[in-house]
């Protein structure tokens, strides 16, 4: 009888490459391979006559057939999902996710409370992409709004791109564009405490901005608060050239990477491994908070928490079951995660590359390497991140930065600092602003040391290269990594 542990691994991994496989390949590529590869499984399993490695197969392959079975029904539940499109609604709503806003248009992704077509049928529950005027002022994260609209079905605007799934990922069915919003008051207590949430960073940002001008004060609330649509196109284009706007992204992988500098930097100031976990999970804890607990930060934050915690007390193996485990749960419920939501892939593959490379480099370049233990440990911890996630960047912008890594290992370690300089501006700021001008100042100081960093990097005429990989082909790069990672391991 195979060991429980075992047991658990087959039907997290079964599940979870079921799940994630129907997204990548088509039902009538997949199923001959699949038949084929299970036969081929269980033949070699009986054939050794060993029940439990028998037992062991069985499980995996059913549960990869039942994670199949799954993606299925969701995608075929989306595809005949009914919504009054081209119907008049009348709607109130609140506003779930932080707010886009461009030079034409903002737009929000607000969840329908109340709602009845012209019909009198209740619509209610659902998602819509509202969106409005950018000079609208009413439209912030928590926001309940009122309004009408004939709800349109959203379109792919390029074959290279399918928005349509893009937005189901995210539950939204629909196009909303209303005439005339108006604002309510929140009347559900969850309502009133991400409304005061929100308020509160809101005036948070509005006192940094205040000690920090310029590009530099609104690189300082993306990097506190999330989001990069504080930034001039020009600077993003930068940021993505060089490989780091995750600071900026509230998708996630600065939660996880970052939280691993919050630990460094705790360590640094004499803190133990296990005690230094704990200022890191205040810290993320504290920023998907203020930001009003998106889900992509929300689930970026409880996958790197679960690694972080369990990996710095020596758990290496629980920390990636339990991080498969939460990554399977958060799949079954909606499956187009793995294909449409690039910060969760992100942050699933920062957080695995960390926990399966990272203690291997360490492992190699300890005994080797002059480097001071913090540095070497900021270095080996971003080229862990770095390996794992440069598939899905390539797969999804069919670029590559060849700059990346430098880029990332002189900025990164600078970024707690800003955080906790732009925390201090603001804490002390609002009470005595001299002493918030001097905060402000050191946290500018420190962000134009960031700018100019990037302008550098971003110069070189080498920085971004067009590359392609397919799906096929990032498959095998991580079977190669996990299988040179699994033998390294055991010499």
């Amino acid at each position: 009888m195979p060991h429980r542990h075992d047991l658990l691994l087959a039907v997290i991994f079964g599940l979870g490459a079921g799940l994630v496989s129907m997204m990548f390949f088509s039902a009538d590529v997949l199923a001959p391979a699949v038949l084929v590869a299970a036969a081929a499984a269980l033949a070699a399993a009986a054939a050794s006559g060993r029940a439990a490695r028998l037992l062991l197969t069985a499980v995996f392959v059913s549960a990869f057939a039942v994670g199949a079975w799954r993606t299925e029904q969701v995608t075929r539940s989306f595809a005949t999902e009914f919504f009054p499109v081209g119907e008049k609604i009348t709607f109130q709503a609140t506003v779930v996710k932080e707010p886009r806003r461009t030079e034409r248009s903002l737009s929000a992704v607000v969840e329908l409370r109340r709602c009845r077509d012209e019909k009198g049928g209740d619509c209610s529950g659902r998602r819509l992409l509202l969106k409005t005027s950018p000079y609208e002022k009413k439209v912030f994260l928590r926001a309940v709004l009122s309004g009408e609209c004939r709800p349109e079905r959203p379109r792919n605007f390029t074959p290279d791109f399918d928005y349509v799934s893009y937005l189901r990922a995210r539950g939204v069915v629909a196009v909303c564009r209303p005439g005339d919003l108006r604002s309510l008051r929140p009347q559900e207590f969850s309502d009133r405490v991400y409304a005061a949430l929100v308020a509160t960073r809101f005036r948070a940002e509005e006192i940094l901005r205040r000690f920090v001008s310029g590009r530099e004060g609104s690189l300082a609330a993306g990097i506190l608060f999330g989001g990069d649509e504080r930034l001039s196109e020009d600077v993003r284009e930068k940021f993505k050239a060089v490989g780091l706007t995750h600071i900026v992204a509230v998708s996630g992988y600065n939660v996880t990477v970052i939280a691993q500098y919050i630990l460094l930097l705790g360590i640094l100031l004499g803190l133990s491994r296990a005690t230094a976990v704990w200022p890191a999970v205040i810290g993320v804890t504290a920023f998907v908070a203020m930001i009003g607990f998106p889900p992509p930060a929300t689930r970026a934050a409880i996958m790197g928490l679960i690694a972080l915690f369990l990996m710095r007390v020596g758990r290496v193996s629980a920390a990636w079951l339990l991080l498969s485990a939460a990554a399977v749960v958060m799949l079954w419920r909606n499956p187009l995660l793995a294909r449409y939501d690039i910060g969760f892939q992100l942050s699933f593959l920062a957080t695995t590359g960390i926990i399966f490379v990272y203690p291997l480099l360490e492992r190699i370049f300890a005994r080797r390497s002059r480097v001071g233990s913090f540095w070497r440990e900021l270095i080996l911890l971003t080229l862990s991140a770095q390996i794992f996630v440069l598939p899905v960047l390539i797969y999804n912008f069919q670029t590559f930065s060849t700059v990346s890594l430098p880029a990332n290992i002189f900025v990164l370690p600078v970024i707690p600092a800003v955080m906790a300089l732009a925390f201090l501006t603001i804490t002390v700021g609002a009470i005595l602003p001299p002493l918030g001008a001097i905060f402000g100042f050191l946290t500018k100081s420190l962000l134009s040391y960031v700018f100019v960093a990037v302008e550098f990097f971003a110069a070189s005429p080498a920085a971004m290269v067009s590359a392609q990989i397919s799906a096929s082909g990032a498959t095998i790069f991580y079977l190669a990594v996990l299988s040179a990672v699994y033998l390294l391991r055991r010499r």
